[in-house]
């Protein structure tokens, strides 16, 4: 089976020795507290026969988060890093980061800056990601948020999993182990780090998960907000058309861009309807009502469509990433 976003299409065999190339990839943003801990659990936790990186996505902090990350590059020079000058969010820092890892890096492994993600579960993550998968996700069987963000997130995973048939609990978890090559093809824009699992599924490649330890934040806020889960519903359609058989071009796309092109001359014929003709008052505000429902279901829907193009086109992500690139440090990305 092919992927049906034209610009993926990955079919590479992966066999793991005893010794890996581990990148780990960690965006934050104002978690200047949190790194020391963080960087020195990963590298205790993870096996020695591997060789290990760092490389953390300062994404705009306004905090002191940038002076932590150079003094832990001075210590080890194995920490690299790089700075947004704007906030560009994590899917954005997670696509310049997978674009950049080393050539020789052949795992990958994501966390969270937060330290809610616990360095010891590195060992299994890795035992699990052995087994052949494409991808394994870190299942927060017991999550230690408030109740506002644990709810509306079983009710988003619980959508998704049943969406793309993927029986998978925690999609959106920032704690996964993935191959390297297919991080470096997956089609992230907009706010798509959601669905690694689903993308790597449908390139053919296995996905699984682990139920890990999930500490309550000491340091810091939530950087999340309600806006996401209108985004999330978005990139959730786009994804489900994208991923049908025939891609940006099969029936379901097709029919629903006829009917939203189409219903442009329903609210027009409504609108002069109840302007010319002499109906009652109800008939009339009916007309309108139906006509601004049809208005706003054609430019969601439009939109949609539009969004479902460029991320099929694979446009939607800056094509100067350097003007959001303020530093750099270490051997990974070339001098910004």
């Amino acid at each position: 089976t092919r992927c049906p976003c034209p610009h993926v299409n990955i079919f590479t065999p992966f066999r793991y020795n005893m010794s890996m190339n581990i990148t780990f990839v960690i965006p934050c943003h104002n978690e200047a507290p949190t790194l020391e801990d963080l960087v020195a659990g990963i590298f205790l936790h993870c096996p020695d026969e591997h060789d290990t990186t760092i490389l953390i996505i300062d994404d705009g902090s306004t905090d002191n988060t940038w002076d932590v990350i150079q003094k832990l590059h001075k210590h080890d020079p194995r920490v690299n890093a790089l700075r947004f000058k704007p906030n560009q969010g994590k899917t954005e820092a997670l696509r310049v980061a997978f674009k950049n890892i080393p050539a020789h890096c052949d795992t990958i492994i994501t966390m969270d800056g937060d330290l809610q993600d616990d360095p010891k579960e590195i060992p299994r993550m890795l035992e699990k990601l052995s087994e052949g998968h494409g991808l394994v996700c870190g299942w927060k069987q017991k999550r230690n948020d408030p109740i506002h963000k644990t709810l509306p997130s079983k009710v988003f995973n619980g959508t998704l999993s049943r969406l793309f048939k993927l029986p998978i609990h925690d999609m959106n978890s920032g704690y996964k182990a993935m191959k390297a090559t297919i991080a470096r093809q997956l089609p992230l824009a907009g706010d798509l780090h959601r669905f690694l699992p689903v993308f790597t599924n449908t390139m053919g490649e296995t996905v699984a998960e682990i139920p890990v330890q999930h500490h309550p934040r000491k340091f810091g806020v939530s950087k999340y907000g309600f806006s996401r889960f209108f985004t999330g519903a978005r990139d959730a359609a786009a994804v489900w058309l994208l991923t049908r058989p025939g891609g940006e071009r099969n029936p379901v796309t097709r029919v629903l861009k006829g009917f939203f092109r189409l219903s442009i001359g329903f609210i027009v014929g409504l609108l002069l309807g109840a302007w010319l003709i002499p109906f009652t008052m109800p008939v009339r505000i009916t007309f309108v009502a139906i006509a601004l429902l049809l208005a706003l279901t054609s430019i969601l829907g439009l939109g949609l469509m539009t969004f479902t193009h460029k991320l099929a086109q694979g446009i939607l992500h800056p094509r100067d990433e350097s003007k959001n690139i303020a530093k750099s440090l270490g051997p990974i990305f070339n001098k910004h």
